[in-house]
């Protein structure tokens, strides 16, 4: 009954209403089911902001907040389906809500979607209809199910986004212990497709993990808002020597915005650095650029010096258009004081950020004074002489 004109007349009239008020209310729409409605509302209002096409199209089921909670946004989706275009055939292992799985057919000729949960596969079904995917398959079964009847060599790529909870509800640490557990399963993914990409969580090691697989091509750090969302490692049968690394910032629609080139371990071991008091200008790499690990890099590549071995905060003469992260000009420095530092900010007003520095940032905030905002940063850290500073910097 959700898909009837009615109750998508009711979703469209009460898109920002509160949903535990609706549901009190529901007897006011005895012809409706208002309990299931409001489920969808609560869904679509959850979504919004990582699946603004999904939630606005009111042809589409919604599942529970969990699976939506842990589908991909559309921005990291098509990003990933831009990886991917042009194959023949990819299965999606790991359906949940189905969110990659639809992009991927917007660039992939074939598309299998499979999924564990029956509920979830029938969600699913609704929507590829209702999306006019005719090239997207569904298949209710588990990975594992699924792989031991495939033909091997039947597809191009195979995607994989598994669990990172036990049976109890605990988070795990290493790839062998999620669900499913691809480092076990990977003889017979990469049998049945030449190349897997797979989605892990940002605070998985990246090392660990491309030692735990042991035949990865090339590691993804993704970044959508100035957050790390998910790190992909594209598996092959031929993969080389040590993975490169790369950090991708994603706009708002998928695109790539900026990207910090591809690396190995070594070649980061091996960049030179220098380092120095700051200069005209301060940078800090982005979080994908921190979580790539290309810490002496960003000084090489960029012609720039670090403040300090442990701060990942860098300086140079001018402003870097090209950089991955943020850069301000510097309009002084001082030591950690609160007169030192109110004769730089005749605005009253900062915001704090803390690098390699021994207080937080609401402890300096305290001891310095500022009120928070304005276009003022102060970057609290250790400068290269191994003592606190205080860095004052107008957004560059």
């Amino acid at each position: 009954m959700v898909q009837t004109e009615a109750a998508r007349a009711w979703l469209a009239e009460h898109t920002a209403a509160d949903p535990a008020r609706l549901l009190l209310a529901a007897h006011r729409w005895p012809h409706l089911p208002v309990r299931e409605l409001v489920a969808q509302l609560a869904a679509r209002q959850k979504a919004r902001a990582k699946l603004p096409v999904w939630a606005a199209n009111s042809a589409l089921l919604f599942p529970p907040n969990l699976s939506v909670e842990q589908a991909s946004s559309e921005a990291t989706a098509r990003y990933k389906a831009g990886l991917v275009a042009g194959a023949a055939a990819l299965a999606d292992l790991t359906g949940g809500f189905g969110v990659d799985a639809a992009h991927f057919a917007a660039t992939v000729a074939r598309v299998t979607y499979v999924e564990q949960q029956a509920e979830l596969a029938d969600i699913v079904r609704h929507n590829a209809s209702a999306l006019n995917l005719a090239n997207l398959a569904v298949e209710h079964s588990t990975a594992e199910a699924w792989l031991a009847t495939a033909a091997p060599d039947s597809f191009d790529w195979l995607y994989l986004d598994p669990a990172r909870r036990d049976g109890a509800g605990r988070r795990v640490a290493a790839l062998a212990d999620c669900t499913p557990a691809v480092p076990a399963l990977l003889p017979r993914l990469l049998a049945v497709a030449p190349r897997v990409l797979l989605k892990t969580a940002p605070l998985l090691d990246l090392t660990a993990a491309a030692r735990e697989l042991g035949r990865v091509q090339e590691i993804i750090v993704v970044e959508l808002g100035g957050e790390v969302k998910e790190v992909l490692y594209v598996v092959s049968r031929k993969a080389p020597g040590p993975p490169p690394r790369r950090a991708v910032l994603l706009a708002a629609d998928g695109a790539v915005a900026t990207e910090f080139a591809p690396f190995t371990e070594a070649e980061e071991a091996a960049a030179p650095v220098a380092f120095g008091p700051p200069e005209a200008y301060v940078f800090e790499p982005s979080p994908a650029v921190l979580k790539a690990g290309a810490l002496r890099l960003s000084a090489a590549r960029f012609g720039l010096r670090k403040l300090h071995p442990q701060s990942h905060l860098y300086t140079g003469p001018a402003p870097v258009p090209a950089w991955p992260g943020r850069q301000w000009r510097v309009r002084g420095t001082a030591r950690y004081d609160r007169r030192a530092v109110a004769a730089l900010v005749p605005e009253g007003r900062a915001s704090i950020t803390a690098r390699n520095f021994p207080d937080d940032a609401p402890a300096i905030r305290k001891k310095l004074g500022p009120a928070d905002g304005g276009d003022v940063t102060l970057l609290a850290t250790t400068g290269p002489d191994g003592r606190p500073m205080v860095i004052v910097g107008d957004r560059g």
